[in-house]
């Protein structure tokens, strides 16, 4: 896509990334294995745990979480790293074995929109301990401790905010509000705003912040974000 010159540049510390870690062929192939190599890694150190976990015989006792801290980016959009509110940047795994959990859920896909903040209170919940009122986040567990079709009250948007780092030039500061079909964008320091239809367009190459025929759900869009972000800025909890 043609990104915003205001927010991707040469001195954007995603450009230098792609540029010093995959610009090239010789560095994407050299970097691209060293990261396969890297998951590898994980992959079979998580097998070790289980299989630990099975000679103790305290799997079925034992709640595993597998997860991680962010996306990245590996070239996509012409820019490297995970700072920045794309899909590929904001997505992270999310792979749950809890000894609860109905056998008919076993081995199932569930799209609902959990967050980082809700890995705190389903950990303690699952210990029988209670959340303190500050801690935000919800038990995610409620979304596969009951069998499969019915309903359960879930988010279905959620606010999305990095912070500047190094300076604007580098990590501008981005806020976002995502919901499952529409994307709103906001550089809030340099005065740009993007919005994408992730049905249409999952990979975001096409801005239709523009587009006339996306006025009225731009606007009702940013109606929500500014509710969001009030909210989540009061201290209201997700």
């Amino acid at each position: 896509n043609r990104l915003n010159k205001k927010v991707y540049h040469e001195k954007n510390m995603g450009y230098e990334t792609w540029w010093y870690g995959l610009g090239t062929p010789e560095r994407y192939q050299h970097n691209m294995k060293d990261m396969y190599r890297m998951i590898t890694e994980v992959d079979e150190a998580c097998a070790q745990i289980i299989q630990e976990l099975e000679r103790q015989g305290i799997l079925n006792e034992t709640m595993v979480i597998f997860t991680a801290d962010n996306g990245f980016l590996t070239g996509e959009h012409g820019l490297s790293g995970k700072w920045f509110p794309w899909e590929l940047s904001i997505r992270v795994p999310l792979i749950v074995w809890d000894p609860r959990m109905p056998p008919s859920r076993r081995g199932t896909l569930d799209d609902s929109f959990t967050l980082n903040v809700d890995l705190g209170p389903t950990i303690l919940a699952a210990a029988n301990v209670d959340a303190p009122p500050t801690m935000q986040g919800r038990d995610f567990s409620a979304l596969y401790s009951s069998n499969a079709g019915e309903a359960v009250d879930w988010r279905t948007e959620f606010y999305y905010e990095h912070p500047t780092h190094q300076g604007e030039q580098k990590i501008p500061r981005s806020s976002a509000l995502v919901t499952r079909g529409l994307k709103y964008i906001r550089y809030d320091n340099l005065g740009v705003e993007e919005m994408y239809n992730l049905e249409t367009d999952p990979m975001e190459l096409v801005d239709v912040y523009e587009n006339p025929v996306y006025t009225q759900r731009r606007e009702t869009l940013k109606e929500k974000y500014a509710e969001l972000k009030a909210h989540v800025e009061s201290g209201g909890k997700v």
